[in-house]
């Protein structure tokens, strides 16, 4: 999958959420060439505590592959983190953060 297929993932998460009625929707993929392990969306609207989108996808992924380490996994989501989730992503196993905006 390419990144524009990996992008659109990321935006059906966010259009789902926004289904959802979330306030803010956001998705983010987390991906171990070539598949997708970890996915995941906006969810402190929808009365979680998990605040922002990378870590929900973060987690799935450590819980898929039993381990926390993403070495060579670039995130991909729909939005610019914000200042707490930029620390969660600050890690030298995340060799790329791509954002891209879309609806």
């Amino acid at each position: 999958m390419n990144d524009g297929g990996i992008h659109a993932h990321a935006l059906e998460l966010a259009r789902l959420q926004r289904r959802a009625r979330a306030a803010v929707p956001v998705g983010a993929v987390l991906v171990l060439a070539p598949a997708i392990v970890g996915e995941g969306w906006r969810t402190a609207d929808l009365g979680s505590d998990h605040r922002g989108t990378p870590s929900p996808a973060m987690r799935a992924a450590a819980q898929k592959l039993k381990h926390y380490r993403f070495t060579g996994a670039p995130l991909y989501g729909t939005l610019e983190p914000c200042d707490m989730c930029c620390r969660r992503q600050s890690t030298p196993d995340l060799p790329r953060d791509i954002r891209r905006h879309g609806s």
